[in-house]
């Protein structure tokens, strides 16, 4: 396999594949209702250079768990028990695979270090009200007294009040995350949950030509 380390040179054939599982609801034409999964390949030709497949360690719900990532597509396939419902591959300069790959690599380290947490609801969590502990000055001021403005604790004791930068996400958040490194942006909502699966998939398909587009059977 194409090794991705240092300052590589990658051939023409460099390309992204983003593996869409669409959101299913129970119904009489559907067996379960799936929240769908997004996953990302970063290729060379038919190799496969890195593999994102953001998912939680147990069933995922709206709280944020501990999370994982597949390192196959065959995996994936295992786990949704069906192949994806649509595959889009994009086209890459070796200047966006690298800084890609390096994103990659930065999720997959703060999976590991539990700085990055799987929740399907992104936009409640708590932790960008949270990380505002991180910032000296704000939480100098957090910190004085309201009556007369005096600093009540020294900078020395601040320090135990810091909290982990902790980041709340789920699969498709983390394959936009990896896009936008490469300089291809995704737009979300407003809605609690940013970006399903179906909603990535149908941005990608109208963005990328039909012939880069394939349609599971």
């Amino acid at each position: 396999m194409p090794s991705i380390s240092g300052s590589p040179q990658f051939s023409a054939q460099v390309h992204a594949k983003v593996h869409i599982w669409n959101t299913r609801f129970g119904g009489e034409d559907e067996d379960r209702t799936t929240v769908g999964h997004a996953a990302l390949q970063l290729m060379e030709g038919n190799n496969v250079l890195k593999t994102l497949s953001f998912r939680p360690r147990t069933v995922g719900t709206v709280f944020p768990l501990p999370a994982q990532n597949f390192s196959t597509l065959a995996a994936d396939k295992a786990h949704e028990e069906r192949d994806p419902d649509r595959t889009i591959s994009i086209p890459l300069k070796q200047e966006q695979v690298l800084a890609m790959s390096q994103k990659v690599d930065s999720i997959k380290d703060r999976i590991q270090t539990g700085k990055m947490l799987y929740t399907l609801l992104p936009g409640l969590t708590p932790f960008p009200l949270l990380s505002v502990l991180n910032d000296p000055i704000a939480l100098q001021e957090l910190t004085r007294c309201p009556f007369s403005g005096l600093e009540l604790r020294s900078q020395e004791s601040l320090e135990h009040l810091r909290v982990p930068e902790i980041k709340g996400s789920h699969c498709t958040a983390a394959v936009q995350e990896t896009l936008r490194a490469g300089g291809i942006d995704i737009p979300e909502s407003r809605v609690p949950w940013r970006l399903s699966p179906t909603q990535m998939g149908d941005f990608l398909a109208n963005r990328y030509p039909s012939a880069n587009f394939h349609e599971a059977e």
